[in-house]
């Protein structure tokens, strides 16, 4: 082979992997809105839940959990959590204690405490222990262990859940810190100044071993992928004005492909909540909402996320001082900021008319209608659209109210003696409609009666803002740790009434279609219907009450436009 060859070949080559490089590279680049979630729990029905998402943040051990996910959505960017620098998560994975060395001491030889924990020393400083691969810092061995112990067959990157941007935000009595193991304070600056340099060095540790794109809470450093914004929901006006532009220089200035991430404690789905989804859009963020920082059980789920908006057409601007603008394919979002109100007219965009859109659970606000003027709260947004269009995620009604009860609506109404499920008495592989099978009020996946004569019943009563025909299906787990473990009814009764008129019933089969929606028939609902869906006990097994789900399908029902095929072989009598 001539060298004119060889080097041809090579360049081929070359080629083939940067183009796989740069159409993996448009992964991360969704169509807006981007929606993306993160729990710290086992999924539980998540996959199903975020089906849609373009983004979904899962702990790295939990590769079961990752599988379905990717295998429910192929398209979603999943990133491994880890909170590595809480030295006995470590443990619980390996099963042995990480060497005292590398933990933070101060100069007195004591650990520095961190979540009932001790933190570890991430300094290019810190002493060289022997564990699982041999003698070395702990800023190397993290980097293997965690590129080693993350299923990369579904995840598409990391994201550090803890990560110390600043030792003096954490440590107290930082002058005494000794990250060398001398038995000498460093100093503030100096231990500073070493913290930043070994979180570096372990990013870098990490890019040499995989390219996977590397992001962390409340971190800022570019040269990382990016941010996730734990708390995008701010108090003051120019904290969320420094979120905001934080945002845009790391999606100019951080390691491609650049993205971030806003998690929202809004409480509800009113104007906070919109000044939380519109400003991540307008920033190119992946947005998602949960109780907060505290644990990321639930996920909230929104009209708003059933939009199509396309891309941007041209940055993020202002009209004034924090009354942010951006304008997409179909559309355009304002977000203000400012903590003043703000009165935006039609005049004041181009590219209209625009629409509000016709929403279920704001309809006073997303009224359908086309967009004249609005006036926005101190902290508020709204999203217009170059036609009219109706958003209506789908309408869950669940056990508890939330994990995964809709916003806005209210749990099964129970009659008779149903119990709750314990979350000690099932494992987190039963496909019930819930997260992560928690601690509180809100933990109990499903619930469940014995068999009887029908006199416990189970109401299901949404309140529907938006006529039209909508989907009603039924989902249920199994009850129990196993499948086996106890025998499911296989004729449990179910009745649909509206306006308290009866429009069907039936029968559900318990014993099979586990952990899936199951339909029970598309209904016209009109806006303020009185809408009831009831199962009983009078079955020959277990009942079990999950969720219903109540899908709008559109104004009219679908019509089949395609013609019939020619008649072929076919004789005309004369």
């Amino acid at each position: 082979m001539t060298l004119k060859k060889i080097v041809k070949g090579l360049f081929l080559i070359g080629m083939v992997l940067i183009s796989a490089e740069i159409s993996r590279a448009q992964d991360f680049n969704p169509p807006f809105p981007r929606i993306g979630q993160i729990t710290f729990y086992p999924a539980g029905a998540g996959p199903t839940i975020w089906k849609n998402h373009n983004m979904v943040i899962i702990r790295h051990y939990y590769p079961d959990d990752a599988k379905r996910i990717k295998e429910k959505n192929p398209d979603v960017i999943l990133l491994a959590a880890n909170d590595a620098l809480e030295g006995n998560i470590i443990k619980n994975i390996t099963g042995k204690p990480l060497p005292d060395e590398w933990y933070i001491h101060y100069a007195d030889g004591s650990k520095v405490p961190f979540w009932g924990g001790y933190m570890t020393n991430l300094s290019n400083e810190c002493p060289v222990a022997n564990y699982i691969y041999g003698p070395q810092r702990f800023n190397q061995f993290l980097a293997k262990f965690l590129i080693e112990n993350t299923d990369w067959n579904y995840f598409d990157g990391s994201l550090f859940d803890t990560w110390f941007q600043r030792l003096k935000w954490f440590v107290k009595n930082l002058d005494n810190v000794d990250l060398d193991g001398d038995g000498k304070p460093d100093g503030a600056s100096i231990a500073e100044e070493r913290w930043e340099k070994g979180k570096k060095t372990l990013v870098e540790n990490m890019r040499a071993l995989s390219p996977k794109p590397i992001l962390a809470f409340e971190s800022g450093e570019t040269y990382l992928n990016g941010n996730g914004f734990e708390f995008w929901t701010q108090e003051t006006v120019a904290s969320r004005a420094w979120n905001m532009q934080k945002a845009l220089d790391l999606l100019k200035n951080a390691v491609s492909p650049q993205m971030n991430y806003a998690n929202s404690e809004a409480k509800g789905y009113g104007a906070v909540f919109r000044a939380d989804f519109t400003s991540a859009q307008i920033v190119g963020a992946f947005f998602g909402h949960d109780e907060g920082t505290y644990a990321h059980r639930w996920t909230f789920l929104h009209d708003e996320y059933e939009a199509k908006l396309g891309y941007p057409t041209d940055p993020p601007q202002t009209l004034e001082e924090n009354l942010w603008i951006r304008y997409y394919d179909t559309g355009v979002i304002i977000s203000n900021i400012s903590g003043q109100t703000k009165t935006v007219s039609a005049s004041q965009l181009h590219g209209g008319p625009y629409w509000r859109f016709q929403g279920q659970q704001d309809p006073v606000f997303n009224n359908g209608k086309k967009f004249d003027t609005v006036t926005l709260q101190p902290i508020d947004g709204i999203m217009l659209f170059k036609q009219p269009v109706t958003l209506i995620t789908p309408i869950v009604i669940d056990n508890v109210p939330k994990n995964m009860t809709s916003l806005g609506q209210n749990p099964v109404d129970y009659q008779g003696t149903w119990t709750q499920q314990d979350r000690n008495n099932i494992t987190t592989d039963n496909p019930a409609y819930a997260l992560f099978y928690g601690w509180g009020d809100f933990a109990s996946p499903y619930a469940f009666s014995s068999p009887g004569n029908g006199e416990n019943i189970a109401h299901y009563n949404p309140v529907l803002s938006v006529s039209g025909y909508y989907e009603i299906l039924e989902w249920h787990g199994w009850h129990g740790k196993y499948p086996n473990d106890y025998q499911e009814a296989s004729n449990v009764p179910y009745r649909i009434l509206i306006n308290n008129a009866p429009v069907h019933s039936g029968t559900i089969d318990q014993t099979k279609n586990y952990g899936k929606w199951n339909s029970l028939g598309i209904y016209y609902i009109s806006k303020g219907a009185k809408i009831d869906v009831s199962l009983t006990n009078k079955a020959n097994g277990i009942v079990i009450s999950d969720a219903i789900e109540f899908v709008y399908k559109g104004s009219k029902q679908n019509q089949d436009t395609t013609p019939p095929a020619a008649p072929r072989n076919v004789k005309i009598n004369p």
